[in-house]
């Protein structure tokens, strides 16, 4: 049947010691998107049994629940059921009423781990797990396998509670959610045993960035498009308007740049001061000129 509904009719007969014949149906029909109603009949020898359940089951997160009425003979009972799943908790609670008679039914799943002389709370462990560390970075991004599986906690962790066992899983951490300075390297690869943990830590450096303004040997700001890089290093940086440029790979101390103006050279030689802060205001430098080497002779 289209649209998700189902139509269900099973016929048994026992022979036998102690024969028997039963007619089951059920059809289910799907109510809005996550509520869903069935209803069920069986006939057990002469006795005939109905039910009507309607059940909600939201897809993310929230309060799922069941409500099932039942009668069989001259015997009626209601059940009630509702469950919640946090962070760190699997709850639910059932309310059953029949034959004169209430009773009620609670329970708490959850796992407690100590991992990394800390004790973290969790859902049931039922495969794989891995403590994530950022190095002491807060809400930081960790995805496995390309997939956000939460941010890190205050304490700069995250723990994974659900980790497929032996298979390589992929771990990295998203940058931009750390200062700009920040680096956390290539993405750690970890295989964890069932029911077992890893602790995956990352190393973050830091790389400050710079911007300057670069003028030529009279005073003027260098050609917007022009580039410039670190001395000796592969990587080109563009020059704006009015000769500003912003760089990367910053550190104290004495620092050469060399610039590409159209077909001309020129270079720049200055001192970084301490760094403190994530980018620094180099300022005002001239790029002066640098003289070609001329072409090689071709005569014989």
């Amino acid at each position: 049947m289209g649209g998700g509904r189902r139509l269900t009719i099973e016929y048994s007969n026992t022979t036998g010691g102690s024969p028997q014949k039963t007619l089951r149906a059920l059809f289910a029909l799907p109510v809005r998107r996550v509520d869903r109603l069935e209803t069920t009949f069986e006939r057990n020898d002469g006795s005939d049994a109905r039910g009507l359940r309607y059940s909600h089951s939201p897809s993310a997160g929230g309060v799922g629940w069941t409500a099932d009425f039942q009668t069989n003979g001259q015997q009626k009972s209601i059940e009630t059921s509702a469950a919640y799943a946090t962070g760190t908790t699997d709850n639910a609670v059932t309310l059953a009423l029949g034959n004169g008679s209430v009773s009620t039914t609670t329970s708490t799943r959850g796992s407690l781990l100590y991992l990394d002389k800390h004790v973290y709370a969790a859902q049931q462990i039922s495969s794989g797990f891995m403590l994530v560390d950022s190095g002491g970075y807060p809400g930081v991004r960790v995805n496995v396998n390309d997939s956000v599986v939460g941010r890190t906690g205050k304490d700069g962790t995250l723990l994974v509670p659900s980790v497929s066992p032996y298979r390589e899983s992929s771990v990295t951490l998203d940058e931009r959610d750390a200062p700009l300075s920040v680096r956390f390297g290539p993405a750690q690869r970890i295989a964890p045993r069932a029911r077992s943990g890893s602790i995956v830590r990352f190393s973050p450096s830091i790389e400050h960035s710079a911007s300057i303004a670069l003028v030529d040997d009279h005073g003027k700001p260098i050609l917007p498009g022009s580039t410039i890089r670190l001395a000796g290093a592969s990587e080109e940086f563009p020059v704006g308007e009015g000769g500003e440029a912003f760089f990367t790979s910053v550190r104290s101390g004495p620092l050469d740049l060399e610039g590409n103006v159209g077909n001309d050279r020129c270079a720049v030689h200055l001192t970084v001061p301490a760094l403190s802060d994530d980018t620094i205001d180099l300022g005002r430098h001239v790029c002066a000129a640098v003289a070609l080497a001329p072409p090689a002779s071709t005569r014989p």
